[in-house]
């Protein structure tokens, strides 16, 4: 025991007597070599070496990155933007097709250089909206009676309510429910007749039916050429 203890302190007294290097600004002492006999200050400086050439290695990889980025952009990006511009179009000229959440996703899918995930459901997204019409549509086409079939014939009359129906698609915010242009039951059906070039026998009938509970908006003298001249 007195043996082992002896080496204790004989160790213990080398440790304490070996050189070492003040750094006054902290009182700090600093042994010259570390244990293996490796200068403090030459593993200090391998190893920031290391840690450079790790920073080094991460902007190559970054920067390649980027250019890479670039690259692929500059090839494929021209249809992306197509899509994200296509998208941006139908917001805003077929604002009535869309409903709250299908806004919220189209919105936030614009932006620079979109992905490729991204223009592919811009692409959806506008592909919905034209299926949304042309199944508007195909009902319309589809109707041969109504209650105003026969006042539907009338040329002057299909004129009349077609411009109703683009006087309430200008005043629409159905979405807000405000009471001004179509109401929420007509506001698809009322929007695809407006967009329409001029109105068949069957879509004015349509118009007829869609406008008559929305009549009080229109003009006196719109409201007159819509339900009160020529036949019923």
């Amino acid at each position: 025991m007195r043996g082992r203890r002896a080496g204790f302190y004989e160790g213990r007294v080398e440790a304490l007597n070996r050189p070492a290097r003040r750094f006054e600004q902290d009182h700090v002492y600093v042994p010259d070599r570390l244990g293996d006999g490796v200068p403090v200050l030459a593993a200090v400086a391998v190893a920031e070496a290391a840690v450079d050439a790790g920073d080094a290695v991460r902007e190559q990889a970054r920067v390649a990155a980027v250019q890479a980025a670039d690259n692929e952009w500059l090839a494929n990006g021209a249809p992306r933007a197509a899509d994200i511009a296509a998208l941006q179009a139908c917001l805003v000229e077929k604002k009535w097709a869309w409903n709250k959440r299908k806004r919220a996703l189209a919105e936030s899918l614009i932006g620079d250089r979109p992905s490729v995930r991204d223009a592919g459901i811009a692409r959806e997204l506008v592909a919905e909206v034209e299926l949304l019409i042309e199944q508007i549509t195909a009902r319309l086409d589809a109707l041969t009676q109504s209650e105003w079939w026969e006042r539907a014939s009338i040329l002057e009359i299909r004129v009349a309510v077609h411009e109703a129906c683009r006087f309430l698609s200008d005043q629409d915010h159905a979405a807000h429910r405000n009471g001004i242009g179509w109401s929420a039951a007509h506001s698809h059906v009322g929007h695809v007749l407006a967009s329409l070039e001029v109105l068949d026998q069957a879509q004015a009938a349509h118009a007829l039916q869609a406008v008559y509970p929305h009549r009080r908006q229109l003009t006196p003298e719109l409201r007159a050429r819509v339900f009160e001249m020529g036949a019923v």
